[in-house]
């Protein structure tokens, strides 16, 4: 009975995340990587729309956990692939396939998994079809990870601008 309860008091705290996460969406990122300069936001509303999801020098989407990472609608085609590195803090102690379950504010729900390469093991590589980003918004990346923790998953957000 006590195992019950402690799963779905996790259960409810990752629903109470997920709904504070996407509770956000009017406000400004919170992630270096997705904060623009003081100046660019103060600019009018008219100017041009931000250009391509800021990437590393390697030209990859990189992310770490509890950070947003922004794609602009523009640059996402349906059929094509988007990936997205997800940072993790302690590498696993071996490589291979994570479960990551993407979450829509609209209740859709996609699972895959992220892959660690042996070249770098702080970084899971997350694949899939642009068109589950179908509309402007906030998506939750539920990455299970090998951590010796009593609740082993990081937790990404993707916004579609």
């Amino acid at each position: 009975m006590k195992r019950a309860s402690v799963g779905l008091a996790a259960l409810i705290a990752a629903v109470a995340i997920g709904l504070l996460i996407f509770s956000r969406e009017d406000r400004e990122p919170v992630s270096e990587k997705t904060e623009a300069p003081a100046a660019a936001a103060q600019a009018p509303a008219a100017s041009t729309p931000s250009g391509p999801p800021r990437a590393d020098p390697a030209g990859e989407n990189r992310v770490e956990s509890g950070e947003t990472v922004v794609f602009s609608e523009t640059d996402l085609a349906a059929g094509q692939p988007v990936v997205v590195y997800l940072l993790m803090p302690e590498p696993p102690p071996d490589v291979g396939a994570l479960s990551v379950r993407l979450l829509s504010v609209d209740g859709r729900q996609l699972e895959t998994e992220a892959v660690v390469a042996a070249g770098d093991r702080g970084a899971a590589r997350l694949e899939f079809d642009a068109a589950f980003l179908s509309r402007s918004g906030r998506y939750l990346v539920e990455l299970k990870t090998k951590e010796k923790t009593h609740f082993p998953l990081r937790r990404y957000v993707i916004e579609v601008r």
